[in-house]
Protein backbone atom coordinates (compact mmCIF):
# COMPACT_ATOMS: atom_id res chain seq x y z
CA UNK A 1 0.00 0.00 0.00
CA UNK A 2 1.41 3.37 -1.04
CA UNK A 3 0.45 6.61 0.71
CA UNK A 4 1.77 10.09 -0.03
CA UNK A 5 0.83 12.96 2.26
CA UNK A 6 1.75 16.43 3.47
CA UNK A 7 2.30 16.18 7.27
CA UNK A 8 1.44 19.88 7.66
CA UNK A 9 -1.83 19.69 5.71
CA UNK A 10 -3.47 16.25 5.65
CA UNK A 11 -5.99 17.46 3.05
CA UNK A 12 -3.18 16.61 0.65
CA UNK A 13 -3.11 12.83 1.18
CA UNK A 14 -3.51 9.99 -1.34
CA UNK A 15 -3.39 6.20 -1.09
CA UNK A 16 -3.41 3.28 -3.51
CA UNK A 17 -2.84 -0.45 -3.17
CA UNK A 18 -3.35 -1.92 -6.65
CA UNK A 19 -3.48 0.82 -9.29
CA UNK A 20 -0.18 0.13 -11.01
CA UNK A 21 1.15 -2.40 -13.43
CA UNK A 22 0.74 -5.98 -12.22
CA UNK A 23 -1.49 -4.88 -9.33
CA UNK A 24 1.31 -2.95 -7.61
CA UNK A 25 0.68 0.40 -5.92
CA UNK A 26 0.95 3.49 -8.08
CA UNK A 27 -0.08 7.12 -7.76
CA UNK A 28 -0.05 9.53 -10.69
CA UNK A 29 -0.86 13.03 -9.48
CA UNK A 30 -0.26 16.73 -9.65
CA UNK A 31 0.18 18.22 -6.20
CA UNK A 32 -1.43 21.63 -5.67
CA UNK A 33 0.61 22.65 -2.61
CA UNK A 34 4.38 22.98 -2.44
CA UNK A 35 6.24 21.68 0.57
CA UNK A 36 7.45 18.51 2.24
CA UNK A 37 5.61 15.27 1.43
CA UNK A 38 6.07 11.94 3.16
CA UNK A 39 5.89 8.54 1.48
CA UNK A 40 4.61 5.59 3.48
CA UNK A 41 4.76 2.03 2.23
CA UNK A 42 3.10 -0.74 4.19
CA UNK A 43 1.96 -4.25 3.47
CA UNK A 44 -1.71 -4.77 2.59
CA UNK A 45 -1.63 -7.84 4.85
CA UNK A 46 -0.70 -6.80 8.39
CA UNK A 47 2.57 -8.17 9.70
CA UNK A 48 4.06 -9.01 6.31
CA UNK A 49 7.40 -7.52 5.23
CA UNK A 50 9.19 -7.10 1.95
CA UNK A 51 10.90 -4.56 -0.27
CA UNK A 52 10.17 -2.60 -3.42
CA UNK A 53 11.62 0.13 -5.61
CA UNK A 54 10.20 3.65 -5.41
CA UNK A 55 10.07 5.66 -8.63
CA UNK A 56 9.49 9.40 -8.95
CA UNK A 57 8.71 10.85 -12.41
CA UNK A 58 9.88 7.59 -13.97
CA UNK A 59 13.28 7.66 -12.24
CA UNK A 60 14.39 5.29 -9.50
CA UNK A 61 14.25 7.27 -6.25
CA UNK A 62 14.82 4.53 -3.62
CA UNK A 63 15.91 1.00 -4.52
CA UNK A 64 14.89 -1.89 -2.26
CA UNK A 65 12.81 0.22 0.13
CA UNK A 66 11.76 -1.83 3.14
CA UNK A 67 8.03 -2.45 3.66
CA UNK A 68 6.85 -3.25 7.17
CA UNK A 69 5.08 -1.89 10.23
CA UNK A 70 1.99 -2.87 12.20
CA UNK A 71 -1.69 -2.04 11.86
CA UNK A 72 -3.83 -1.34 14.93
CA UNK A 73 -7.62 -1.47 14.56
CA UNK A 74 -10.14 0.07 16.93
CA UNK A 75 -13.44 -1.81 17.22
CA UNK A 76 -15.34 0.90 15.30
CA UNK A 77 -14.97 4.23 13.55
CA UNK A 78 -14.42 6.91 16.22
CA UNK A 79 -14.37 10.69 16.31
CA UNK A 80 -13.80 13.44 18.85
CA UNK A 81 -10.81 14.37 20.99
CA UNK A 82 -8.39 11.45 21.12
CA UNK A 83 -4.80 10.53 21.72
CA UNK A 84 -2.83 7.89 19.88
CA UNK A 85 0.72 7.31 21.07
CA UNK A 86 3.73 5.03 21.30
CA UNK A 87 5.79 4.61 24.45
CA UNK A 88 8.29 2.32 26.14
CA UNK A 89 10.50 2.23 23.05
CA UNK A 90 13.36 -0.28 23.05
CA UNK A 91 15.85 -1.65 20.57
CA UNK A 92 18.38 -0.15 18.17
CA UNK A 93 17.63 3.48 17.27
CA UNK A 94 13.99 3.36 18.44
CA UNK A 95 12.13 6.13 16.64
CA UNK A 96 8.49 5.58 15.68
CA UNK A 97 6.09 7.07 13.16
CA UNK A 98 2.36 6.89 13.87
CA UNK A 99 -0.34 7.37 11.25
CA UNK A 100 -4.14 7.26 11.68
CA UNK A 101 -6.68 6.69 8.90
CA UNK A 102 -10.41 6.23 8.42
CA UNK A 103 -10.24 2.80 6.77
CA UNK A 104 -7.61 0.20 5.96
CA UNK A 105 -7.16 1.71 2.49
CA UNK A 106 -7.85 5.43 2.98
CA UNK A 107 -5.59 8.42 3.22
CA UNK A 108 -3.99 9.91 6.34
CA UNK A 109 -6.13 11.68 8.98
CA UNK A 110 -3.44 12.04 11.66
CA UNK A 111 0.37 11.84 11.71
CA UNK A 112 3.23 12.31 14.15
CA UNK A 113 6.81 11.24 14.51
CA UNK A 114 8.29 13.05 17.55
CA UNK A 115 5.65 14.78 19.69
CA UNK A 116 6.46 18.10 21.37
CA UNK A 117 3.47 19.69 23.10
CA UNK A 118 2.99 22.34 25.77
CA UNK A 119 3.34 19.91 28.69
CA UNK A 120 6.37 18.99 30.75
CA UNK A 121 6.62 15.34 29.65
CA UNK A 122 9.56 14.65 27.34
CA UNK A 123 8.26 12.34 24.60
CA UNK A 124 11.65 11.92 22.94
CA UNK A 125 11.38 9.72 19.85
CA UNK A 126 7.91 8.46 20.78
CA UNK A 127 4.98 9.45 18.58
CA UNK A 128 1.74 11.03 19.74
CA UNK A 129 -1.26 12.32 17.82
CA UNK A 130 -3.45 14.57 19.94
CA UNK A 131 -6.30 15.74 17.74
CA UNK A 132 -10.04 16.22 17.42
CA UNK A 133 -11.04 13.62 14.82
CA UNK A 134 -14.46 14.99 13.84
CA UNK A 135 -16.65 14.16 10.84
CA UNK A 136 -14.61 13.07 7.84
CA UNK A 137 -11.55 12.92 10.10
CA UNK A 138 -13.03 10.07 12.19
CA UNK A 139 -10.58 7.16 12.39
CA UNK A 140 -10.48 3.43 13.03
CA UNK A 141 -7.02 2.32 11.89
CA UNK A 142 -3.55 3.17 13.10
CA UNK A 143 -0.19 2.26 11.61
CA UNK A 144 3.12 2.33 13.43
CA UNK A 145 6.53 1.87 11.89
CA UNK A 146 10.16 2.62 12.58
CA UNK A 147 11.77 5.73 11.12
CA UNK A 148 14.53 3.69 9.54
CA UNK A 149 14.48 0.20 8.02
CA UNK A 150 17.68 -0.38 10.00
CA UNK A 151 15.80 0.13 13.27
CA UNK A 152 14.62 -2.84 15.27
CA UNK A 153 12.79 -2.98 18.55
CA UNK A 154 9.48 -2.91 20.34
CA UNK A 155 7.08 -0.30 21.65
CA UNK A 156 3.74 -0.09 23.38
CA UNK A 157 0.89 1.45 21.37
CA UNK A 158 -2.23 3.15 22.67
CA UNK A 159 -5.08 4.32 20.40
CA UNK A 160 -8.38 6.09 21.02
CA UNK A 161 -7.60 7.37 24.52
CA UNK A 162 -9.30 10.57 25.68
CA UNK A 163 -7.91 13.77 27.15
CA UNK A 164 -7.91 14.27 30.90
CA UNK A 165 -8.38 17.46 32.93
CA UNK A 166 -6.56 16.00 35.93
CA UNK A 167 -4.51 19.17 36.50
CA UNK A 168 -7.58 21.43 36.48
CA UNK A 169 -9.58 19.07 38.70
CA UNK A 170 -6.89 18.39 41.32
CA UNK A 171 -3.90 20.72 40.91
CA UNK A 172 -2.88 20.24 44.55
CA UNK A 173 -2.49 16.48 44.03
CA UNK A 174 -0.98 16.56 40.55
CA UNK A 175 1.02 19.83 40.27
CA UNK A 176 3.35 18.51 37.55
CA UNK A 177 0.76 16.83 35.30
CA UNK A 178 -0.17 19.53 32.80
CA UNK A 179 -3.31 19.17 30.70
CA UNK A 180 -1.29 18.52 27.56
CA UNK A 181 0.35 15.56 29.31
CA UNK A 182 -2.80 14.12 30.90
CA UNK A 183 -4.28 11.20 28.98
CA UNK A 184 -7.45 9.42 30.07
CA UNK A 185 -6.78 5.68 30.04
CA UNK A 186 -9.93 4.54 31.88
CA UNK A 187 -13.45 6.03 32.30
Amino acid sequence: MLTIFNPSNLTYSWSNYNGGAGGESALNMVVGLTGYYAIMLRPVTDGQTGSTNIYYNGNLLVPNAFIGGRRITMSSLRGGDMNQFTCKLSGSNPDTRLIMSRSAFSSVRGYNDDYAGSGSWVWGRASRIKKNFNGADSVQYGYVCAYSPMSTGLCDIYVGTGNSNLYDAEPQNFPLVYNDDAILTAP
